[in-house]
């Protein structure tokens, strides 16, 4: 049977895995340097060690230890991809901020091994949000009038309330209102947004500011009664003593 990737091309694919490289450099590669396309499925089998086993094998150990090697580095980006799966964020926004293959995310989110394993507190969460529903389809007119709304009302609104009237996620409508995705869409309003953003942070650091003088406030009045008291104590701590003094003379 005629193999889709010939073993000279393999050889050099599994140099680079052996080394680190990431799917998507090791496709541009192939691509650019040796004119073929390779599928990130492809790499993917080969990292994994379950097809062209027997080309380069003195590279299998290698590969096998750079794969989990960049699994044990990667503990803190797979507990953060695994908490923004379980709390609804699409998968094209947790690739590109996380910086996942498909394969890689499809993988965690399916809790393929050795995924599992890590952050298993989202496992359940995950397989019931990913299970039970697909994701929102999320367009230019959704994102527009979820712009519009937000600046209409000033910022006024729960982001709850517009995830339910959209049938989408807190996490997705939170994405969109913070800017950090689908900025092109409705352009005209991001500037508003981000006033709104800064009179709301505003208006946090008053109330915070208020809510620490209040406390300074207090702590002062703590303070005063306290130096009072120790006046007092100082007063009959001298009283006392002249006392012991007047007492002390007058034993034989």
């Amino acid at each position: 049977m005629k193999r889709k990737i010939s073993d000279e091309h393999v050889a050099i694919i599994k140099q680079m895995l052996s080394r680190n490289y990431k799917t998507s450099s090791i496709k541009e590669f192939m691509q650019n340097k040796h004119g073929v396309y390779i599928s990130a499925p492809q790499i993917y089998g080969i990292k994994k060690l379950t097809s062209y086993i027997d080309v380069r094998p003195n590279l299998n150990d290698a590969i096998s230890k750079a794969y989990s090697s960049r699994i044990t580095n990667d503990i803190e980006r797979i507990t953060d991809t695994k908490w923004a799966l379980a709390n609804g964020y699409l998968e094209e926004e947790i690739m590109n901020l996380y910086n996942w293959e498909k394969r890689e995310l499809m993988a965690i989110r399916m809790g393929q091994n050795p995924y599992y394993s890590i952050a298993p507190e989202y496992n359940y969460q995950i397989k019931k949000r990913w299970g039970r529903k697909k994701n929102a389809n999320i367009d230019k007119k959704m994102v527009i009038a979820i712009k519009k709304e937000y600046v209409d009302r000033n910022g006024e609104v729960l982001l709850n309330e517009i995830a339910e009237k959209h049938k989408i996620d807190k996490a997705t409508v939170s994405t969109i209102l913070t800017l950090k995705f689908y900025k092109e869409f409705g352009v005209a309003y991001n500037s508003k947004i981000k006033l709104i953003t800064q009179m709301k942070e505003d208006k946090k650091k008053e109330k915070k500011n208020e809510r620490c003088k209040v406390k300074i406030a207090n702590e002062k009045l703590k303070h005063d009664a306290l130096m009072r008291k120790k006046k007092q104590i100082e007063n009959q701590l001298r009283e006392s003593n002249a006392n012991l003094k007047r007492l002390t003379v007058l034993i034989p």
